[in-house]
C-alpha cells in the first residue's frame, strides 16, 4: 500500500493547482483531480465579477477538505494476498484492486469537480442576486446568502454587525420598491438583533468601542428614514415605527456606554435591545 504521505502530497498538489494555473503537472503525477484543478483555473477568467479573496480562501478550504475526505491521491492496492493452492500451485494476486481504485479515483474526481463547479455557480448566483427585490426570482437566494453569512460569523460582535448591514440593505430595498411594510418589519427585526448582540458584546468585553458600528448605523439609518418619510404620507407612515425604534436604540447606547464606563451590573433578560443595565 502506498504510504499516507504520498496521498497527502497529491492533496497538496491539488491545492497548488487551485491557487495557480502555472503549477506544472508532471508525467509521474497524472491524476484526474489535478486535471480538474487545471481546468477550473483555465476557466477562472470567464467568471465575472472576480471572486473576493475571502471567497477564494473558503473555496480552497472546502476543496481541500473534500480531497482529504474522499482520499484523492491514494494509490492502488492489491486486495488479495498471495495464495498457496493445492499441489503447490501458486496463484498470482489479482489486480481487481487496481481497477476498482481507478474507478474510485474517477468517481472522487467527479465529486470534487461537481463540488467546485457547484460552489462557483452558487457564488455567481449570490452575486447576481445582490440587487434583487422582494418578488424577484433571486430574492430568496439573496436572503439565504445572508443566513449563511450569519452562520459563518465567528462571534456575537460579527453577527451584530452583519444584522446591521442587512437592516441597511432592507432600507435600500424599501426605497427602491416604493415602500413595502414587510421590508420595514424585517428591517426593524434586524435592527433589534444587531443592537442586542452588540450591546451584550460591549458589556461582556467592557469595551464601548464595540458600539461604534451601532452608532454609525443609527446616524445613517435615521438620515435615510427621514428622507423616505419626507417623500409622501405613505412613506411617513411606514417610517414612523422604525424612527421610533432608532430613538430607543440611541437611548440604549447611552445607557450601555455609561454601564461599561463604571462596570455596572447587567441582566440578560431577553430584551429585544439587549441586556438591561443597572444604574452606576
Amino acid at each position: 500500500m502506498r504510504p499516507a504521505i504520498f496521498g497527502r502530497r497529491r492533496v497538496e498538489e491539488f491545492a497548488q493547482h487551485l491557487d495557480s494555473a502555472d503549477a506544472p503537472i508532471t508525467a509521474a503525477d497524472q491524476d484526474p483531480s489535478l486535471a480538474v484543478a487545471r481546468a477550473l483555473q483555465a476557466q477562472a477568467d470567464d467568471f465575472a465579477p472576480a471572486p473576493s479573496a475571502q471567497f477564494s480562501t473558503e473555496l480552497r478550504a472546502v476543496l481541500m477538505a473534500a480531497a482529504q475526505r474522499h482520499g484523492v491521491g491514494t494509490g492502488a492496492v492489491l486486495d488479495e494476498p498471495t495464495e498457496l493452492l493445492p499441489l503447490g500451485v501458486v496463484r498470482r494476486p489479482r489486480r481487481r484492486g487496481l481497477r476498482t481504485s481507478l474507478r474510485s479515483r474517477r468517481t472522487r474526481a467527479a465529486v470534487i469537480a461537481g463540488l467546485a463547479v457547484g460552489t462557483l455557480a452558487v457564488s455567481g448566483i449570490s452575486l447576481a442576486s445582490g440587487s434583487a427585490l422582494p418578488g424577484d426570482a433571486l430574492y430568496g437566494v439573496k436572503r439565504s446568502s445572508e443566513d449563511a453569512r450569519l452562520a459563518l460569523a465567528g462571534s456575537d460582535r460579527d453577527r451584530g454587525v452583519l444584522y446591521l448591514q442587512f437592516a441597511r440593505t432592507r432600507m435600500r430595498e424599501a426605497g427602491d420598491s416604493g415602500g413595502d411594510s414587510d421590508l420595514f418589519d424585517m428591517m426593524d427585526h434586524e435592527t433589534e438583533q444587531g443592537t442586542a448582540l452588540l450591546t451584550k458584546a460591549a458589556l461582556v468585553q467592557h469595551s464601548a468601542a464595540v458600539l461604534d458600528p451601532l452608532l454609525q448605523f443609527v446616524a445613517d439609518q435615521q438620515r435615510d428614514l427621514n428622507a423616505l418619510a419626507a417623500r409622501s404620507a405613505h412613506g411617513h407612515r411606514l417610517a414612523a415605527q422604525s424612527i421610533d425604534l432608532l430613538s430607543r436604540v440611541s437611548n440604549r447606547i447611552v445607557a450601555v456606554r455609561a454601564a461599561v464606563g463604571c462596570h455596572a451590573a447587567f441582566t440578560d433578560d431577553g430584551s429585544v435591545l439587549g441586556p438591561t443595565v443597572s444604574a452606576c
